[in-house]
């Protein structure tokens, strides 16, 4: 039998694209990068550091590097497309987005062979032909009230496969395994580190984990945590709705891009109108504190509160469930996760528009049995998880370009079917 890895060309631009962070973690992968020669390209990225070929078994080809080539060079987007299909067996799409959505326009999803989905994956695909989610404004996350411009080919929707939820992100064995692509100019982490640097933050983690499990669940002397940086209208929204609860709520940091608003397309820049926001989030700012201190203060609170940011999930979630915690988030039914979030069992749903998130938590408060019932769950159903890591990198990634491999169809010319 032939164990060789396979041998994957990987295309991103970004040190922080934590898509690309988790698969370099796979194994039995060989990692290389497509050299800018090959590519035709003298500005190719390779932020990871990685080894430079002409050729490989698989491409995987990430979202944001597709996004910086057609942006940086959109007269070439078509003549790299064909390199990429004569460098490897398979093109494969890396979609590391915050969202559900797709990344991938429908015309660059018709010349992938697989298209691999972190986050997770819609479970009505007709979904993904619709403007859905946070990004956009009203709260409208599973409603077909905006249609796209142009559909995706029922053909292409096929070859979405559901990966790995950014949960994973802090977890010590999989951060130990990444860090080996610190050593020299990569790094998977955002900062340089020496190898005793890279020990000792290790033993930390694990320090951390045996912490957080041990945190008792029962006597908590604070109501409700919600202190996030404003990613996202709501989370201002969030911490209106939370008012006289007991507990840390504020927003620790404002970035230039919030999302959910009315303009630019669901977006508001710090630049433009955005004023009113900003005035508004000013008396709920607070000192931005170190993840210790932050995840420390989580264990005090009974209830985490994890509204949306640029996308539906993020790490706040697996934080919330790993400090025991009662976990409230929006209703995620709509999707399939690699990890289950079960309403009800180990987090508690609101709707999508918050209108329904105070009484939601204010029921968790009243009802100390069923909060520490869900909490528990929440925690050991987590835990129970994640210490299959490499399983779940093994079936949410690897599995899906081994079957690209031995599929590989050839892509089919797109021709758009626009909605009028």
């Amino acid at each position: 039998m032939d164990r060789r890895p396979i041998r994957c060309a990987l295309l991103t631009n970004l040190r922080s694209d934590w898509a690309a962070a988790l698969t370099l973690a796979c194994e039995g992968l060989e990692f290389v990068t497509l050299s800018p020669l090959a590519l035709g390209i003298a500005d190719a990225p390779n932020p990871f550091g990685l080894p430079v070929d002409d050729h490989a078994d698989a491409v995987l080809l990430t979202s944001y590097w597709h996004n910086w080539l057609t942006t940086r060079h959109p007269s070439r987007v078509d003549e790299v497309t064909r390199v990429l299909q004569q460098s490897a067996d398979a093109v494969v799409g890396v979609d590391g987005t915050d969202c559900f959505e797709l990344a991938f326009r429908a015309r660059s999803l018709a010349q992938l062979t697989t298209v691999i989905k972190f986050q997770g994956v819609f479970r009505d695909r007709d979904l993904y032909n619709y403007d859905v989610g946070p990004w956009w404004p009203d709260a409208i996350w599973s409603q077909k009230a905006r249609p796209k411009p142009s559909r995706y080919r029922d053909e292409d929707l096929e070859k979405i496969r559901l990966s790995v939820p950014c949960l994973m992100m802090d977890l010590p064995g999989l951060l130990r395994v990444a860090r080996r692509y610190e050593a020299g100019a990569a790094r998977t982490i955002g900062s340089d580190m020496s190898r005793s640097q890279q020990r000792a933050r290790n033993v930390g983690e694990e320090v951390l984990s045996a912490a957080l499990a041990a945190a008792p669940i029962g006597m908590r002397p604070l109501d409700v945590h919600c202190v996030a940086t404003l990613t996202h209208v709501q989370r201002l929204e969030a911490i209106h709705h939370l008012e006289g609860f007991s507990g840390s709520r504020g927003i620790d940091r404002i970035p230039p891009t919030v999302a959910g608003t009315q303009e630019r397309a669901g977006a508001c820049s710090r630049n433009d109108s955005s004023r009113a926001l900003l005035d508004e989030a000013t008396p709920f700012l607070r000192e931005r504190v170190g993840r210790v201190r932050y995840i420390q203060d989580m264990c005090r609170h009974r209830v985490v509160v994890a509204p949306t940011g640029y996308g539906e999930l993020g790490p706040r979630h697996a934080w919330a469930l790993r400090t025991g915690a009662a976990l409230v988030c929006q209703d995620l039914s709509h999707v399939e996760m690699m990890f289950p979030l079960r309403d009800r069992e180990n987090v508690v749903f609101c709707r999508h528009d918050l209108a329904d998130l105070r009484p939601v938590v204010r029921e968790l408060l009243d009802d100390d049995s069923a909060r520490r019932r869900i909490a528990r769950e929440g925690r050991r159903s987590f835990a129970a998880w994640s210490k299959q890591w490499r399983s779940h990198l093994d079936v949410g990634i690897a599995a899906h370009i081994r079957a690209a491999l031995n599929a590989a169809p050839s892509p089919t010319p797109y021709e758009p079917d626009v909605i009028r």
